[in-house]
């Protein structure tokens, strides 16, 4: 399933896909001048940073949030989307990140490096 189609499939402000893409042209960027490029596997580390907060929205402050002007116009849409989101995946924005990639079937690499990414991770 390409990004924008699992965007749709799981609505996300717009500001937030544009973090992710960042990230991932990061990403790729890093591997692209890794030391030794063999080492590392560039698609899925794309793959991953493009999902990488998917689950984000449920932590989201939506008075003050991730939103562009037009959206914060339907503020409505974005409480409903939180609610289902808790609701149908988890209250812990980590736990609803693995549990929609892991609905994408297709990810199963991608959901077995969540876990080990973040800044708090870094060693």
């Amino acid at each position: 399933m390409k990004i924008n189609a699992i965007y749709k499939k799981y609505p996300i402000s717009q500001l937030l896909q544009q973090h992710q893409i960042r990230a991932a042209a990061v990403g790729a960027y890093i591997s692209d001048n890794f030391k030794d490029p063999n080492r590392v596997n560039k698609d899925l580390i794309i793959r991953s940073l493009l999902l990488h907060d998917i689950g984000n929205i449920i932590k989201f402050d939506l008075a003050k949030s991730f939103f562009t002007d037009e959206e914060k116009k339907n503020i409505e849409f974005w409480e409903t989307q939180q609610r289902i989101y808790k609701t149908k995946y988890n209250n812990d924005e980590h736990i609803a990140t693995y549990e929609m990639v892991k609905g994408l079937g297709n990810a199963n690499d991608v959901y077995k490096i969540l876990p080990h990414t973040g800044s708090s991770k870094l060693q």
